[in-house]
């Protein structure tokens, strides 16, 4: 039966956030180091008066537990502190246990070992000649608080550095760990904790011993009977230190223990934090999960190299089919360019067609010639696909002027609309040329004149429309765009019609699904008090009124074209 925790979620005061217990300690062993770490965290805020993690019923602190099993690894619980105030989860306030484990750490500071092996580091340290000032049990106060003192097994000065060897030969208190850290860190004093013995084996260390090297930058440091001997024979102090070594291997980071004698010579003294370290575990830690990171960056990257280049390949190879054959990929079976989808794939192929560089003058003839206009559309349709239209040009002409041209209306229109689809902006000369089509002074009423005005209306209302995938909707709807635009401008385009009245009588007749746009047009752009005032038998009047009182379902598909190419019917 899994063993079952009282305390099941916990609050983050900082943050907010809830976490599960169940989640946070799952995979024990592999995350030992990051649950050990944790634990000495929250021991320290408590210690600190800076609390983050409480219990979520009665908002008190707590702190991480754990005890040894045979199977699965150690595991790990929340607990309130000792004496903490009462709260509904509560089962006991574990005195008992507490108070007999203060007992066994205070009996094991009297126990013979432990006087035998204080007194042999001081002996050891007294034969260094860098080390002076060597005190076995004496009390070292705080220098800003007489009143906070701690009694070191052994205190030296190294050089200049203050150093307190700490003896660890049964299991202690988390707190009391943490607690003389804190002390020896707010006074500049070097804290080596050392032990008795230390096996490499996982399921042998002690709890007290995780809470150390976990928070010690993976170093151990042991007396035993070697380092004694060791010490005997050069005369100064030896001690057997274990220390993690972390590789990469497949594609995780793994650790392992190795083993050196180490004078205090060899000992790293790093003041800013007040850590001392034989080595640098945490770096070579932190350097394994960076460099692992960065092969992993790179097989990512070589890999969505490749995609990329098979993805753009496969699409470069649909555009060879479709103007070899006239056959457009995509209508009846998977488009290639669906996953032409990242910033990335589309620079690659763009770079690859060239048809804003080395390939220009390829898409040029395919406006001028006019022989592949399904190709072209379909270049045009793949919104992906860039083409400079700044820099099509035959004989000198530029592409617009070029395709102004062109005989049929159709064809006209069509070409008109691939190349505003690709993002073309009339010139000025452009422009002056297309108010060139037609002759403002004349009626305009015969075919060649109606069909003049209506190359004109379209060019200008391309020219308006501002998301290039509208275009060829305009293509397909121009009808009612060309409705309103006669309103604005007051000619009638594309319309067989005599008089904007006639127009309006067909609009509410035929296409009452636009109607009230049609009619907020006319308010709009100031037509419909004329047309009122022209509409002597009240017919016009009559129609309107009818369609206000019973209007019907509006067509709004095209609303975004619509309101692109006349804003002012935007509200």
């Amino acid at each position: 039966m899994a063993d079952k925790r009282t305390i099941e979620t916990i609050l983050n005061l900082v943050t907010g956030e809830i976490t599960e217990v169940e989640e946070l300690f799952k995979d024990p062993v592999t995350r030992e180091a990051e649950i050990f770490q944790l634990r000495t965290k929250i021991e320290k805020n408590i210690q600190t008066n800076t609390i983050e993690l409480v219990c979520i019923y009665c908002k008190q602190a707590v702190a991480i537990r754990g005890r040894k099993r045979k199977e699965e690894g150690s595991h790990f619980f929340f607990a309130h502190p000792f004496k903490s105030q009462p709260c509904i989860i509560k089962t006991d306030s574990r005195f008992t246990e507490d108070q007999i484990r203060r007992i066994k750490f205070n009996g094991a500071k009297e126990s013979d070992l432990h006087n035998k092996l204080k007194g042999l580091i001081g002996h050891y340290l007294n034969e260094h000649p860098d080390v002076h000032d060597v005190k076995i049990d004496e009390v070292y106060r705080n220098k800003a608080i007489s009143h906070e003192w701690r009694k070191p097994d052994v205190l030296a000065v190294y050089k200049n550095h203050t150093i307190a060897f700490e003896l660890q030969l049964s299991t202690t208190f988390l707190s009391v760990v943490v607690g003389r850290t804190l002390f020896y860190q707010n006074q500049n004093v070097f804290l080596i904790w050392i032990f008795a013995n230390f096996s490499l084996t996982n399921d042998l260390q002690k709890f007290t011993q995780k809470d150390v090297f976990y928070n010690n930058n993976f170093n151990v440091y042991v007396f035993d009977q070697q380092a004694w001997e060791k010490s005997k024979l050069e005369g100064q102090l030896i001690l057997h230190c274990f220390y993690q070594v972390f590789y990469i291997e497949g594609e995780q980071v793994l650790n392992k223990w190795e083993e050196r004698f180490i004078t205090i010579d060899q000992l790293t003294f790093e003041l800013v934090k007040t850590d001392v370290f034989y080595i640098d575990a945490e770096k070579s830690k932190a350097a394994a999960f960076e460099e692992l990171g960065a092969i992993k960056q790179r097989e990512l990257e070589e890999f969505v190299n490749k995609r990329n280049k098979f993805v753009v390949e496969r699409a470069i190879k649909a555009v060879r089919q479709c103007y070899k054959w006239g056959y457009v990929p995509g209508i009846r079976e998977y488009d290639p360019f669906d996953e032409i989808d990242t910033p990335e794939r589309i620079e690659l192929l763009n770079e690859q067609l060239g048809f804003s560089t080395k390939n220009v003058d390829f898409v040029a003839k395919l406006f001028y010639k006019r022989e592949k206009p399904d190709f072209l559309k379909f270049l045009c349709l793949k919104t992906v696909i860039n083409i400079d239209t700044t820099l099509l040009a035959n004989d000198g002409k530029n592409i617009f002027e070029e395709l102004h041209g062109i005989d049929d209306l159709f064809e006209f229109k069509q070409y008109i609309t691939f190349l505003f689809s690709k993002g073309y902006k009339l010139t000025e000369k452009d422009r002056e040329l297309n108010e060139r089509i037609y002759d403002k002074n004349y009626w305009n009423q015969s075919d060649h004149e109606k069909e003049q005005i209506h190359r004109w209306g379209y060019v200008l209302m391309c020219s308006e429309v501002i998301s290039r995938n509208l275009m060829f909707d305009l293509l397909n709807k121009h009808r009612i765009i060309f409705a309103i635009a006669s309103v604005k401008h007051d000619i009638l385009i594309s319309y067989g019609y005599d008089t904007l009245k006639q127009l309006v009588h067909h609009i509410l007749d035929r296409h009452k699904d636009y109607g009230v746009l049609f009619i907020q047009a006319l308010e709009k752009f100031d037509r419909m008090n004329l047309l009122l005032a022209e509409d002597k038998k009240g017919k016009l009047r009559a129609k309107i009124e009818a369609f206000n009182q019973n209007i019907s379902e509006q067509e709004s598909r095209y609303n975004q074209l619509i309101f692109e190419i006349f804003p002012e019917l935007y509200i």
